[in-house]
């Protein structure tokens, strides 16, 4: 390889390595479903994964939705514990507690606010701490245990301004309002259709191609 070829090159490199390294953060985008900029959808690039706030973005019940003609029938499944507490990770959240557990966790006041923003979360439910449930889901299992997630923002006991917490509890365990349901959401999710390369597989290929140029740079007679 020539000296005024090695350093564009090289340089090509460096930065695509850079969005190898960036893309291993999640992405959290608005995805439209039925018509444009209807922004039903949530798409998390780490899971490749659409998600759907059952209770506050569509005013259904879980039966209403299965059965809807705008969702039944396109590959939505109710979240799970694990599916959930994957999302709120990807979000940006860096620790989950189960079952009712307080736990506060460090650099996640931004990822509660951006799901706040893009769930439409405009009035979030308060508990009789004053905290704000951002959200909250169902494990769908027997229809009559409940597993529902706060994610709460703000100042109680124990936590500082600008913190926020995930715990989760069968029932509300340990939780005082723990029979209103209806106040926090129920999510859904699918596996994205017509998913496009991600970021890191494009920059993967494009070194490959890179790296073939060079190659054939090098043994092109001079």
């Amino acid at each position: 390889m020539t000296p005024l070829l090695r350093k564009p090159v090289s340089t090509a490199l460096f930065a695509l390595l850079g969005l190898v390294s960036a893309s291993a953060q999640a992405a959290l985008v608005e995805h439209d479903l039925t018509s444009a900029n209807d922004g039903l959808l949530i798409f998390d690039s780490l899971t490749q994964r659409e998600w759907v706030d059952v209770t506050h973005t569509t005013n259904m019940s879980v039966n209403q939705f299965l059965t809807s003609s705008i969702y039944a029938g396109k590959g939505f499944h109710l979240g799970t514990t694990a599916d959930i507490t994957q999302f709120f990770l990807n979000a940006g959240a860096s620790a989950v507690n189960a079952n009712g557990n307080f736990n506060p966790v460090s650099a996640s006041y931004a990822a509660a606010v951006l799901l706040n923003d893009l769930m439409e979360h405009q009035i979030p439910w308060l508990d009789s701490s004053g905290n704000p449930w951002v959200h909250g889901y169902e494990d769908y299992g027997n229809g009559t245990s409940l597993t529902i997630a706060r994610f709460a923002v703000g100042e109680a006991i124990g936590r500082t301004t600008g913190t926020a917490t995930f715990d989760t509890g069968t029932n509300g365990t340990n939780w005082s309002r723990d029979t209103t349901h209806g106040a926090v959401g129920i999510f859904a999710w699918r596996d994205a259709a017509g998913q496009v390369p991600e970021p890191a597989s494009l920059a993967l290929v494009s070194i490959a191609l890179l790296g073939a140029f060079a190659v054939g740079r090098k043994r092109a007679p001079r």
